[in-house]
């Protein structure tokens, strides 16, 4: 009797290797990686409690807060690629 692959499997892995982009929402962000809330938080942002959270984009985020998309991408990329087992740079971003 053959056996059936698991495509769930190969399906949620191949969703966590993705990178996370300037379009999610900071509620799904949190949701799926609550880790990332340390850049808020190392930021001053408010984001954590924000009653908005599930609205506005990282994009909105760095736009209301005059902060680098880029850098804060970065961080939040290097926040989940230590939660997929990877070991992140501890060196802060300004």
């Amino acid at each position: 009797m053959r056996r059936r692959k698991d495509w769930t499997r190969r399906t949620d892995y191949f969703a966590v290797m993705q990178k996370i982009d300037a379009s999610i929402s900071v509620r799904e962000l949190l949701e799926r990686f609550p880790g990332a809330m340390t850049v808020f938080i190392q930021r001053r942002m408010l984001c954590v409690g924000c009653p908005t959270k599930a609205f506005h984009s990282l994009a909105d985020v760095a736009r209301i807060h005059g902060c680098s998309l880029e850098g804060l991408l970065d961080a939040i990329n290097r926040i989940v690629a230590g939660a997929r087992g990877t070991m992140p740079d501890p060196s802060p971003t300004p």
